[in-house]
């Protein structure tokens, strides 16, 4: 959703130099939601109209496909992120992410990603985090690790025993 506590105008401001800067990066962004129209704005008065895609609603299947296409997924959260699904879904898809400190979000990245959690709300580390990973300047995991992480610990069968487990009590 395209909500004020997805920090997604912190992402757009800290992304412009970037995309002004590298000719052949986008910046996608599924969803729809109350900060569109002004998302929309910011992208055109930072002069990046151009670079940035907003796909709107997406279906499952277009979702798979962004998440394939892309290569690398960033969670600009400022506020309220209880488990942050989308980082399992990029990570089960072998790519690199970059969040935020924002609330659940760094028990899920820095078992496998410690150095890309950047502070919630900070235009110019989240700048520097995505420039690092553009220039080859973080030491990743390969994709096959990202993959295998999500499966270790968020796997069908395993979530799907716990949930007997639980319900049986």
């Amino acid at each position: 959703r395209l909500v004020s506590r997805m920090g997604l105008d912190i992402a757009m401001k800290a992304l412009a130099p970037l995309l002004k800067t590298y000719s052949d990066m986008l910046f996608a962004l599924a969803g729809t939601g109350p900060t569109e129209e002004s998302l929309k704005r910011l992208v055109y008065s930072l002069g990046v109209a151009d670079k940035v895609l907003f796909l709107g609603f997406v279906s499952d299947e277009t979702l798979k496909r962004c998440y394939e296409a892309s290569d690398m997924f960033i969670m600009p959260t400022v506020a309220l992120e209880c488990f942050g699904l989308p980082i399992i879904e990029a990570l089960a898809f072998g790519l690199p992410v970059i969040s935020t400190d924002a609330a659940a979000l760094p028990e899920l990245m820095k078992p496998i990603l410690p150095a890309c959690v950047v502070p919630a709300g900070n235009v110019e580390a989240l700048t520097e985090k995505v420039r690092a990973y553009l220039e080859s300047r973080l030491n990743l995991p390969e994709p096959e690790e990202f993959v295998n992480y999500v499966k270790e610990r968020y796997g069908f069968e395993l979530i799907s025993h716990r949930m007997v487990e639980f319900l049986e009590g």
